[in-house]
């Protein structure tokens, strides 16, 4: 399936784009290394697992605190899956993922609640 105007989706939920801030949204592949030594000549040599991890990450874009609930509910749980958009294939994937921890930071307090600093999250496919 080609791009359907979304980057992730989180529990069945998509995580609008424009809850990102801008140019921060980053999607990388890793080989998982399952095994590392060096053999009697001293050359090192690595064994790859045979599927490769993901790892996402982006910020949530500066909010009120009328808006939080509604973005945090994203990251209640640590265990997440979703769905991302991986554009080596040109298709979607879905995986399962660990939360990485963070914390919200606040711009202001005022009267009517705080205003929240953008906040880096990072998705570690396990």
């Amino acid at each position: 399936m080609a791009y359907s105007g979304y980057r992730i989706k989180i529990g069945g939920t998509i995580f609008q784009n424009n809850d990102m801030a801008k140019g921060s949204y980053s999607f990388q592949r890793s080989p998982r290394v399952s095994k590392k030594w060096d053999d009697l000549t001293g050359i090192s040599h690595e064994t790859y697992f045979p599927t490769q991890k993901a790892t996402i990450s982006f910020s949530v874009r500066e909010h009120r605190a009328s808006e939080h609930p509604t973005l945090a509910a994203f990251f209640s749980n640590r265990s997440v899956t979703v769905e991302y958009f991986d554009d080596n294939i040109n298709d979607y994937v879905t995986g399962n993922f660990h939360v990485q921890d963070f914390a919200w930071s606040h711009i202001t307090v005022e009267a009517d609640g705080a205003f929240y600093d953008k906040t880096k999250i990072t998705l570690k496919e396990w």
